[in-house]
């Protein structure tokens, strides 16, 4: 049957063939090359996202303590009653932010974690923020530093640490041992 085709039908019908292929190939390409941005779209608003949100979150913490700290030393009524309006924003800030990293898609280890960070940030907030906020708007300033020592301050480490989740970067060689990250070899 193939005895009888010219050369140039061979040539045509190979060249159909590698083109054929040409298309199969580049269209699995383009399938793969897909998937591949629907899994990196996927990771960053799963992973890179609340990561970005969990270190605004800790940052106004940090702001809000630095403020309180800022009105206690000054004990000026109107610049106090200025950083008292910043605290107050940030608050709000924060809760969007939390609520932001609530709605994210995450595990159940994950879920675990932002339990704990919840609780011991709504400590803060209660026996520490919110009470130095009152004295320092009831101009109770000494208070305010009693409140801003004895609680603002042991408060903070656990309200404000995302080190333990686990999309954080290692940040040491025991913490990289136990999530199973590989060390880098130069």
């Amino acid at each position: 049957m193939f005895g009888n085709i010219t050369v140039r039908s061979k040539l045509i019908m190979l060249l159909m063939a590698m083109g054929l292929l040409l298309l199969i190939i580049g269209g699995l390409g383009l399938f793969g090359m897909n998937s591949a941005v629907t899994n990196l779209r996927t990771i960053y608003r799963d992973r890179t996202v609340p990561v970005e949100r969990l270190n605004r979150f800790r940052a106004m913490n940090l702001w809000n303590r630095i403020l309180i700290t800022a009105s206690v030393a000054t004990r000026n009524d109107s610049f106090t009653a200025k950083q008292m309006a910043l605290v107050a924003e940030n608050l709000k800030t924060n809760e969007r932010l939390w609520k932001d990293v609530h709605d994210t898609n995450l595990t159940e280890e994950e879920k675990r974690l932002i339990a704990r960070l919840d609780d011991s940030y709504g400590t803060f907030l209660a026996e520490g923020i919110q009470p130095a906020v009152e004295s320092l708007q009831n101009r109770e300033y000494e208070e305010a530093n009693q409140i801003l020592a004895n609680r603002i301050r042991p408060l903070y480490g656990p309200a404000s640490t995302v080190m333990d989740l686990p999309w954080w970067p290692p940040k040491s060689e025991s913490w990289q041992k136990k999530v199973g990250v590989l060390p880098r070899r130069s």
